[in-house]
């Protein structure tokens, strides 16, 4: 399927499918242009991606584009095929002899679309869960995803999903712009792998606002943030690190006593690693400050 989320500037792509690493050859996004996604019988997946995007690209509308390519494609009847660019809704197109069950659904801010599904009514699931669900956008498109599954998913079963959310008008830096990009090749739940993935991609986009904040001095915007991201991903250690790295370096040890007593009651491993980082300036060199974490590590 394809989302967009107008207040927040947002295109996003989701898939699942029993075809192994869907997500490389079915997902085509580009900030600032738009998105393709070609499904069923993807023989010309790398025709329809790249060239819809350098379509879009050279100022043509995403239904311009789509009308295109599907008139130079002798097997047209047999691909589903849906497209946006950065200005106008989503356009789909699903062939006639797209193996059932197969259809789509669009709508002003999505398209759902789906073949050789177990039973009929797979898009018209996932629209319901895109229009209904109040979670942020990547969950929203991973409950579209879901919705699917619960109506019988693939006939032939699951293998890989895949989810990209792109700025329909960039900001200029590269993570920012592609905020999400993820793919699960190969698992016997992709789906649910997916999902868990989107949680922990959203844990770190919060702790990095938090660090931001932290360093704006905004110390209860960035807590909010570091609460969000404990939600997203509880008990994730990587992040209780930097969190900690980020309040020593405003000063707020007080703050990071108990991220640093987790961490290092965990593993003395994250001690070393205050250790280094402080070698390599990243901290600053305090050996006080290292002689507390050496005795809060060997409690």
């Amino acid at each position: 399927m394809i989302g967009i989320d107008p207040e927040k500037d947002l295109i996003g792509l989701a898939i699942q499918s029993h075809y192994f690493a869907v997500g490389s050859m079915a997902l085509w996004a580009e900030p600032g242009v738009g998105a393709v996604i070609i499904q069923s019988i993807p023989k010309m997946a790398y025709d329809y991606g790249v060239a819809g995007l350098n379509l879009m690209r050279a100022g043509h509308s995403a239904a311009t584009a789509l009308q295109q390519l599907i008139a130079h494609d002798t097997r047209s009847d047999y691909r589903q095929v849906a497209m946006v660019d950065t200005d106008a809704p989503p356009e789909v197109f699903t062939g006639e002899s797209c193996v059932a069950e197969a259809g789509d659904v669009r709508g002003e801010t999505f398209c759902c679309q789906a073949n050789m599904m177990a039973n009929p009514g797979v898009p018209e699931a996932m629209a319901k869960a895109f229009s209904s669900h109040t979670g942020e956008f990547p969950e929203r498109l991973v409950a579209a995803l879901k919705a699917a599954e619960s109506k019988g998913g693939d006939l032939r079963g699951k293998q890989s999903a895949a989810l990209i959310v792109v700025r329909r008008h960039p900001e200029g830096h590269h993570l920012a712009d592609r905020p999400f990009d993820l793919r699960v090749d190969d698992h016997p739940e992709p789906l649910s792998e997916l999902e868990r993935l989107v949680e922990l991609k959203s844990a770190y986009h919060h702790s990095t606002r938090g660090d931001a904040a932290l360093v704006r001095e905004d110390f209860e915007e960035a807590l909010r943030e570091y609460q969000r991201s404990e939600e997203k991903s509880p008990g994730q250690t990587e992040l209780y690190f930097w969190r900690a790295l980020a309040l020593l370096n405003t000063g707020r040890e007080s703050d990071a006593i108990p991220l640093m007593k987790t961490l290092l009651k965990r593993d003395r491993k994250w001690f070393t690693l205050f250790e280094r980082v402080a070698e390599a300036g990243l901290l600053e060199k305090d050996p006080e400050l290292l002689e507390r974490l050496s005795k809060i590590a060997e409690e």
